[in-house]
C-alpha cells in the first residue's frame, strides 16, 4: 500500500478508480483482476501509452517503473492493485516479476 501510495496513488487516485478521462481506474479492471498477470506485470514494468481500457482513449501515457521498482517492489505494487477495491484476483511472486522482466516487452 505503501509502494502504491507513492507510486501510482497521484494518477490512479488512492481509491483506484483514476481520472475520467485522464487516468484510468485499476478498480475492476481486468488487467488487474485477470487470472494471468503477466499484462499487469508488463505495464508496471514498461509503461503504457495509446492503447485504449475499455473501450477510453487516455491522453497520458504511464511511465515504466522497471529502471526504479526491484522485483520484490513491483509484486508488492500488483499484489496491492490486485486485492484492492472490491478486486479479487490471485497475487503473485517476486519471481513472475522477474521472469516478466527478463523476456522483456511483449
Amino acid at each position: 500500500a505503501a509502494l502504491y501510495r507513492t507510486s501510482c496513488a497521484s494518477c490512479h487516485q488512492t481509491n483506484g478508480v483514476g481520472v475520467d478521462g485522464v487516468f484510468p481506474p485499476l478498480a475492476g479492471d481486468p488487467v488487474v483482476t485477470a487470472d494471468d498477470p503477466t499484462r499487469h506485470i508488463e505495464i508496471i514494468l514498461y509503461g503504457l501509452q495509446g492503447e485504449p481500457i475499455q473501450g477510453v482513449d487516455y491522453p497520458t501515457a504511464m511511465p515504466g517503473w522497471a529502471d526504479q521498482l526491484s522485483d520484490a517492489e513491483v509484486a508488492a505494487v500488483v499484489n496491492h492493485e490486485r486485492t484492492s477495491w472490491g478486486n479479487q484476483a490471485p497475487t503473485i511472486t517476486a519471481d513472475q516479476v522477474a521472469e516478466v522482466r527478463r523476456r522483456g516487452p511483449s
